[in-house]
């Protein structure tokens, strides 16, 4: 079973797409700079429409550690 990203219906999630697909057409012309698109799994969580957990956040929260 393999993963199939929703349908695109509001205006918001093709709002999201549109600026990862930058960033990442950013990163691959560049010479001078080398994006690393080391995002945290909140960030990939929130571009698919996946739920966030506690578990997630705590991941992130920079107090905790």
């Amino acid at each position: 079973s393999s993963h199939q990203p929703k349908q695109l219906t509001d205006i918001v999630d093709l709002k999201r797409y549109e600026l990862i697909g930058k960033i990442i057409g950013w990163s691959l012309m560049s010479t001078t700079y080398n994006l690393s698109l080391d995002f945290n799994l909140i960030f990939w969580k929130r571009l698919l429409g996946q739920q966030i957990t506690i578990e997630d956040l705590k991941e992130v929260d920079i107090y905790r550690h």
